[in-house]
């Protein structure tokens, strides 16, 4: 079954262009490598600069298989200085 996983996350202070270029790296990477990812969207809030992502996998195997892929990797090594908090749900369609 397919579900989108969303994640708000607000950067460390002076951090969120860092941050906001490093989503977007790993988006593009995402979508060229991983097939099970159908969408992933990024948009920045303009009122607080809450940076939201939109990813779309065909089933729970799509995610598991983005959590073993070299992007996850890279998150994991850089989200301790970039992020400050963050809230995240995976969301079943309808």
């Amino acid at each position: 079954m397919s579900f989108v996983k969303y994640v708000a996350f607000i950067a460390k202070e002076g951090k969120r262009q860092e941050l906001l270029d490093l989503i977007l790296q790993i988006r593009d990477e995402v979508l060229a490598n991983e097939p099970g990812t159908k969408l992933f969207h990024v948009v920045v809030d303009p009122e607080n600069g809450e940076i939201i992502t939109w990813q779309h996998y065909e089933n729970d195997q799509a995610l598991e298989d983005r959590h073993n892929g070299k992007t996850h990797g890279l998150w994991l090594e850089k989200k301790g200085e970039l992020v400050g908090s963050f809230v995240s749900r995976k969301l079943p369609f309808a």
